[in-house]
């Protein structure tokens, strides 16, 4: 029989296993909202800690907070943050739209750990009480956000970027190496001109660096909080100047530029840096003027309308939106080196990739593209992650949004799995990549249209007739065109050199 003990709350009693440092609301939230086995992110425990901990901090220097109480506070703040009582957060995300009842088990854990530390009982909420002072300042509606932003602050700037960074750089390695080492180019899965291999690699890393910008600007919109806001944005019962007190010691604790939100009731709302773009296509297309929402008809004002909101979602595009195009980024580079390493025998093989374990139970020696397919169903995850997110943050209801736990789960969701697969893509697949030399000429000696460089000189018909006539008869192009006449041996040689084409290149009628 476990043992148990009586914690109070507004409702009345109820019991807690005696070995929990949880209350009452949690608790309550256990028996009503035990959905599924989706726990809130570990990630929010940490984030949490470190407001309660700046909270206190600026309570105590405000005067509002005793000494023993502020000390008691920081200190199990510091347990948490050290990974201590991870296992008293049990609570799932499919609660109430606000994230309270986290924000309780929080106040609640600390609290009966102030008392463990004093020697008093468990729920008797002395010397600490989970609202008075752990809670002080605050409410859920803008310490959930609050902890959401922090949340994702750091796991962005801490895992998300090092490993994008870390990608790209291996990539852009790759680019250099094989700088000079010609290939041909695809379009429409067909063949094209030639390209260097360093190129094609050359535009993976580029993309990887624009996507790193775009997350790196996303965070402005993420490092502004609404801790100070409290219930509707107004700041009932937080003292002035604890907003800016309290945004100062986060940045001071997690290094990162944090700072309280000029606008509380914008942060409290929406939460509108998480959003993707098209979620705003859920709502009508209103511009709001003089405080008075002002529908356009005209088709001037449409236009113009069109540019504003164009422009606003650029501005707002956040974590979300961002991880969203870094999932389709990674998605394209995935699956090119999928395809380009196709075979041994049957496939394009221009790419070898490292052979890191067994691809069958039924075909011996067979070996699979398994890391570009692990990051691709990342992508494709993180892709649906965007979507929940997207309508988690057009449900912001008059003064709260209610789709917090939702939307932080999927984000956090999306940043480990990208940091991971980034990591795992980087290190078991492109830093063994190397390219198979006979393969990649042997396509370039075949190509057709390596005619395009005579275009210049002979003419778009005539090239085209080459490439069909060497095509439909077997030959190479060399052979063709000789015996269509329509170049001369020592013409065909200067012109058509796949080296030359791999950059701005114009060729003459005669070598001037």
């Amino acid at each position: 029989m476990t043992e148990v003990r009586r914690e109070t709350d507004s409702l009345g009693v109820v019991e807690v296993a005696a070995d929990k440092l949880w209350g009452a609301q949690t608790q309550r939230s256990l028996e009503h909202f035990s959905i599924g086995h989706d726990l809130i992110p570990r990630e929010m425990i940490t984030a949490y800690a470190v407001l309660k901990k700046a909270a206190a901090n600026a309570n105590h220097a405000g005067g509002r907070l005793y000494d023993r109480s502020h000390r008691l506070i920081v200190q199990t703040c510091d347990e948490i943050l050290a990974g201590q009582h991870h296992d008293m957060f049990p609570l799932h995300v499919w609660m109430t739209g606000s994230g309270t009842q986290f924000n309780m088990n929080v106040n609640e854990v600390i609290s009966n750990r102030c008392c463990q530390l004093a020697g008093t009982v468990l729920g008797s909420k002395t010397p600490v009480h989970p609202n008075d002072h752990v809670n002080m300042s605050q409410s859920s509606n803008d310490s959930f956000p609050s902890a959401m932003y922090i949340a994702a602050g750091v796991n962005v700037k801490c895992r998300l970027l090092p490993a994008v960074s870390g990608l790209r750089d291996a990539i852009a390695a790759k680019a250099e190496e094989w700088r000079d080492i010609v290939k041909i180019g695809r379009t429409h899965m067909q063949d094209a001109t030639p390209i260097t291999l360093g190129q094609e690699w050359s535009g993976y890393a580029g993309m990887l660096g624009d996507d790193i910008e775009r997350i790196e600007d996303a965070l402005k919109g993420v490092y502004r909080l609404a801790l100070g806001g409290t219930a509707v944005g107004t700041g009932i019962n937080a003292a002035p100047g604890f907003a800016e007190a309290a945004a100062a010691e986060i940045a001071r604790l997690t290094g990162l530029p944090f700072v309280s939100a000029p606008n509380k009731f914008t942060v409290q709302g929406a939460h509108e840096p998480w959003r993707s773009a098209p979620a705003s296509s859920l709502r009508p297309p209103l511009l709001r003027s003089a405080g008075r929402a002002v529908l356009r008809h005209s088709h001037a004002s449409t236009l113009d309308h069109r540019h504003c909101v164009n422009a606003q979602q650029r501005r707002r595009a956040g974590p979300a939106v961002r991880c969203r195009t870094l999932a389709v980024s990674l998605y394209k580079i995935a699956n090119d080196i999928r395809l380009m390493s196709c075979g041994p025998r049957a496939g394009f093989e221009e790419l070898q990739i490292p052979e890191n374990e067994p691809g069958s139970s039924i075909m011996p020696g067979k070996v699979n593209p398994t890391q570009a397919e692990a990051l691709t169903m990342i992508a494709v995850q993180v892709m649906a992650n965007d979507v929940a997110v997207g309508f988690g943050g057009a449900g912001g209801y008059l003064e709260m949004n209610v789709y917090k736990p939702l939307m932080i789960f999927n984000i956090t969701h999306s940043i480990t799995i990208l940091s991971d697969g980034c990591t795992n893509f980087r290190k078991f697949l492109v830093e063994g990549t190397k390219p198979n030399l006979r393969k990649i000429k042997e396509y370039v000696d075949r190509s057709l249209m390596l005619v395009t460089a005579l275009s210049p000189v002979i003419g778009y018909d005539k090239a085209s007739q080459i490439a069909h006539y060497a095509m439909d008869n077997g030959l190479t192009l060399k052979e063709a065109a000789l015996k269509l006449g329509f170049v001369t041996e020592e013409v065909f040689d200067r012109v058509v050199d796949p080296a030359k084409m791999v950059r701005p290149y114009v060729a003459q009628a005669t070598n001037r």
